[in-house]
């Protein structure tokens, strides 16, 4: 008889010891009963090494089939999987390869379609803030054959998310993880303080209160300090990258104190460690139960409502409780009772014992769960997913194959277009050449030529005489015969190096926009640019915001490469999260560099510009080395939760808004007059500009886009109709998708397409027709090329704020192909324009698209809109921002 098989996944493969030895658990208490378990790991060469089991790719779709066809029973857990702190929504559920929340929901519905049961083991939810999430966990434990939850909290909000699902709850499996029988802490000459960290980006400064609180409570002469990273040190992954967080954190400390920084790799020995410690500081979960279980003075720092929990499980003293964003007085004080020897003496506590015998119940549960699931011979499915009625297993194996295929089709595409290009420089150039030669065949044959050789011979040597001379006599010399250039061979190399010395080197600029140039170090970029930025009119720091390099150039690539062609130094930040792969500085347009590098940060006499919508930047790091210049906030869109996604977001967001709305910023820059409107009454008129986007009509215009390989798909579709509405841009939130569905019903006769990336499942809500294309993402170089089959073109927001406070680049890039224009009748920067149509209904935008195309070939109309276009060009919303520079006093 074959060994039944179990499929688990977790958080596993990544090193944190909590999910380890939560996986341990599970393999242990599996093998009792005889089955095998293979585990889903994102580090399947980690998990073979410290679990000595079978291991898979989690994110290998046709890996994970076949396990799942061999398995009894699919078991996730356990842990906090499911919450709000990374990307968590539906359209991220239909790709499977996509490393977010969602991809612990996948394999749910993977196994439910498969017919195999399913365990929702030891699970802790929260937060959830979207609605997405809640749909996703509401299905996700619907569908579950067995389930366990870790805390009364997560049944509440499993509740309130509206599942009715009956389910079993105990502590956290860990209570009853097999410890040391050795407990007792070696002796030691001084005091063993145990720190157990983690990095939070969601409570601004915490790092900077931790510090002063041990500098301004902690004695360094008695105590040792041991700092315990809860990860599993790897040499196959990036793990010893992750002790430099520790390794910062001590070097801010004072330099009296003693430290010992853990690097072992095996979970007894870190567990021994902590054992062997005298108090214990921690920041995560799991660290907090073990040092309750070995009876150690306990100082939580409860990051996380799930530490809240355990500390209130424990009955633990309310001194002794900390959260993150606490004033500096709280974090002294609850130091000083961790401190204090005689303030906390840890006896024996009494919920212990209970907690360890309670979590014994995720124990049973899966058992349970392996008994009845390996015992059924042809399992039926009982639950259905309410997330989508779709075929998730054909959908994502289909998605794997057309992903490789669109792969192939846009490379194939783009060498096409690269050797469409190609054929014709060579053309011009060949062309060029045969010119030239018959020119330089006429010339050099000419009497003239032959006449006036005595003089150009003489005009050199006038002006160079060392070289003039010395390439005569070296044609004189190669004339020769063989045997009297042997002999004078000698006289010849000391000829050459008597000239060498005597005629000045050849001196050369440093290449500019346009050349080939490898990328700078600071010390070269210090040197060679720098150092000549009295020859610009002023320095431009763009502060992080998108990459330089994405497929659709926004507005802070173009405000800043048009700031370099009126001959201001750009100097554009990025943090290499996507396309960008920049390593020191690297001209990516007239006087534009782009860098990674942090030494930027010190560069005083600047313009330094940050966006309203740019949450990584902070009141904090914006002034951490003083303001520097001038800071110029970009108020581009209104603060909103379907553009900035969620709540730590839009806290950021309004708290970045806040600083410059106070003071903080020198200029405010509005993208309309809404938003200009509310920045001048809480700042004055003064110190707000209005700089509307724009458009690049030298790329809209480009004539090589005429002659661009579109691909099959559209072209076929463009063959079915002899009208086409188009849209390019973000398929997000914001779009008006009930009315573009009843828009694409009523008007089967027009083909609407739509071109641009899917953001947080836009594409999915596009109606489906045969009158509908969608292209997804094109390349900002080639989206001309499409965009020229419009006949008329379409921005359908959705009524509301956004739509009102929106001045959409798209419009003038419409307008530079001289295409007509219909909105939705909110979006007041567009309708400001009386030669764009609009529509409150799918009725009246159908009225609007028939005006609309009836001025499609109007010459006199056509030249209307590319005259809006050369009004709206970056260069003059460049022009706009030149009023920032004049307290800088660099300008030549």
């Amino acid at each position: 008889m074959l060994q039944p098989k179990i499929l688990v996944f977790g958080f596993y493969g990544d090193g944190n010891l909590g999910d380890e030895l939560l996986l341990d658990s599970i393999k242990r208490w599996s093998r009792n009963l005889g089955t095998e378990v293979i585990a889903m790991s994102i580090n399947p060469q980690h998990t073979n090494k410290f679990h000595y089991i079978k291991s898979i790719d989690a994110f290998d779709l046709l890996a994970v089939i076949q396990e799942m066809k061999e398995c009894c029973l699919f078991v996730l857990g356990g842990g906090g999987l499911f919450q709000n702190y990374d990307l968590f929504t539906i359209s991220s559920l239909h790709d499977f390869r996509a490393k977010d929340i969602s991809m612990y929901a996948r394999p749910i519905f993977l196994a439910e379609q498969m017919g195999v049961p399913t365990l929702l083991w030891a699970q802790g939810i929260g937060p959830l803030n979207s609605d997405e999430s809640r749909r996703i966990v509401r299905a996700v434990f619907d569908t579950a054959t067995f389930v366990s939850l870790r805390d009364p909290g997560s049944l509440s909000l499993l509740k309130d998310i509206g599942s009715s699902r009956v389910v079993s709850v105990a502590p956290d499996p860990l209570w009853s993880y097999p410890l040391p029988s050795n407990r007792i802490s070696r002796s030691h000459h001084k005091r063993r303080i145990g720190i157990v960290l983690r990095t939070w980006e969601f409570a601004e400064g915490w790092e900077d209160r931790f510090i002063l609180a041990i500098n301004n409570t902690l004695p360094p002469k008695d105590n040792i300090l041991i700092w315990i990273p809860f990860h599993l040190i790897d040499e196959l992954d990036d793990s010893q990258d992750k002790l430099a967080f520790f390794r910062r954190i001590i070097s801010k400390l004072s330099h009296d104190f003693s430290h010992e920084l853990i690097e072992e790799s095996e979970p007894g020995e870190i567990i021994r460690f902590l054992a062997e410690c005298d108090m214990i500081i921690a920041m995560r979960m799991h660290a907090q139960i073990l040092a309750l279980r070995l009876d150690k003075p306990l100082l939580s720092i409860e990051y996380d409502r799930k530490m809240e929990v355990v500390s209130m499980q424990a009955n633990s003293h309310s001194n002794l409780r900390l959260h993150p964003d606490e004033a500096q007085i709280a974090w002294d004080q609850t130091f000083r009772q961790l401190f204090d020897r005689h303030a906390i003496r840890p006896g024996p506590n009494p919920t212990i014992n209970q907690l360890e015998e309670d979590s014994l119940l995720h124990k049973q549960i899966l058992e349970t769960a392996i008994t009845q699931s390996c015992s059924i011979s042809s399992w039926k499915k009982s639950h259905t997913s309410s997330i989508e009625d779709r075929n998730w297993l054909n959908h994502w194996t289909i998605d794997l194959f057309q992903e490789n295929l669109g792969d192939l089709t846009a490379q194939l595409n783009d060498i096409t277009t690269q050797l469409v290009e190609s054929r014709r420089i060579i053309a011009e150039r060949d062309s060029l050449i045969s010119r030239l030669n018959s020119e330089l065949t006429i010339l050099t044959t000419s009497l003239s030529w032959k006449i006036t050789r005595p003089l150009r011979f003489a005009n050199r040597l006038a002006h160079t005489p060392a070289a003039t001379l010395y390439d005569l006599l070296r044609n004189y010399y190669w004339r020769m015969p063989m045997v009297f250039r042997q002999y004078l061979q000698g006289p010849r190399y000391s000829l050459v190096r008597l000239i060498r010395r005597v005629t000045p080197r050849d001196v050369r600029n440093f290449p500019v926009a346009g050349n080939t140039i490898s990328e700078l170090s600071w010390l070269d970029f210090n040197e060679k640019i720098l150092s000549q930025r009295d020859h610009y009119k002023g320095i431009f720091v763009q502060e992080l915001n998108v990459d330089w390099n994405m497929s659709l150039y926004q507005r802070p690539q173009h405000i800043s490469a048009a700031l370099g062609q009126l001959g201001y130094l750009v100097i554009y930040m990025t943090s290499d999260w996507s396309a960008d792969k920049v390593n020191g500085f690297r001209e990516v347009s007239t006087n534009v560099w782009l860098t990674n590098r942090h030494e930027i940060t010190s560069l005083k006499g600047v313009v330094r510009s940050f966006y309203s919508t740019a949450y990584f930047n902070t009141p904090g790091l914006l002034m951490k080395q003083g303001k520097r210049g001038v800071l110029v906030y970009e108020y581009i869109d209104h603060i909103d939760p379907q553009i900035s996604g969620d709540k730590q977001n839009i806290k950021r967001l309004l708290k970045l808004k806040k600083f410059a709305f106070e003071g903080g910023a020198d200029y405010i820059v509005a993208s309309a007059k809404k938003l200009y409107d509310e920045a001048a009454a809480a700042v004055g008129h003064d110190k707000v500009l209005l700089v509307r986007n724009g458009v690049d009509t030298s790329h809209y215009r480009n004539p090589l886009h005429v002659n661009t390989v579109l691909c099959e798909t559209y072209t076929s579709f463009l063959g079915k109709f002899s009208n086409i509405i188009g849209y390019f841009g973000a398929l997000a939130p914001w779009l008006w998708y009930d009315v573009i569905s009843e828009l694409v019903s009523i008007r089967p006769d027009l083909g609407f397409v739509f071109i641009g990336p899917d953001y947080n499942g836009g594409s999915y809500r596009l109606p489906q027709g045969d009158n509908v294309l969608y292209l997804g993402a094109i390349d900002y170089k080639t989206l001309p090329a499409y965009a020229l089959k419009f006949d008329a073109c379409f921005i359908p927001f959705e009524p509301g704020e956004i739509a009102r406070t929106t001045s959409p680049l798209k419009l003038f890039e419409y307008f530079a192909l001289e295409k007509p224009v219909v909105v939705t009748h909110e979006m007041l920067e567009c309708i400001a324009f009386e030669e764009v149509q609009s529509g409150d209904s799918s009725q009246s935008l159908s009225l609007a698209i028939d005006r609309a195309l009836s001025y499609k070939n109007d010459s006199a109309f056509k030249a209307r809109l590319a005259s809006l276009a050369d009004e709206n060009d970056w260069i003059h919303r460049a022009r706009a921002m030149e009023i920032v520079f004049d307290g800088l006093n660099l300008k030549v």
